[in-house]
């Protein structure tokens, strides 16, 4: 649940998106029960303590990564949902919408596309250097 990450790309069929979003959501539940279970009552009791400690420090941190996991997880719904979408929505502007054809590089939609998704790789590079910065003032 904490470990490295790693970017893929891989292509399924349309027909497999629902089971494959679903799956994606199961493995957010379960990481919500877990969270849930590991950590019941630990903020609560942190309050009676100390809390400018490193025991405290080191809950939050743990607490910041697990939702980072399920955040990740999301992320990739998101992701998925959105490509989904602009899928359909191709397929809807040409005559036959139920066999879309794959867009031509010349096609201007292509091109805009191509510019959607640099700007969400930029975004999501963005984020990560935003976390990599706060780490770096952790330590």
């Amino acid at each position: 649940m904490l470990s490295d990450r790693i970017n893929i790309q891989y292509s399924i069929d349309v027909n497999e998106l629902p089971t494959e979003i679903k799956r994606l959501l199961g493995k957010v539940q379960e990481h919500l029960t877990l969270f849930a279970a590991d950590n019941d009552g630990t903020l609560k009791e942190l309050e009676d303590k100390d809390v400018l400690s490193l025991n405290t420090l080191e809950e939050v941190d743990m607490f910041r990564r697990r939702l980072a996991a399920m955040d990740y997880i999301l992320n990739d719904v998101t992701h998925i949902i959105t490509a989904y979408l602009e899928f359909k929505t191709q397929g809807t502007k040409g005559e036959n919408a139920s066999a879309p054809s794959p867009p031509s590089p010349e096609d201007d939609d292509a091109e805009d596309r191509a510019e959607l998704h640099a700007n969400m790789l930029f975004n999501d590079l963005g984020g990560l250097q935003d976390k990599v910065n706060e780490l770096n003032k952790q330590t």
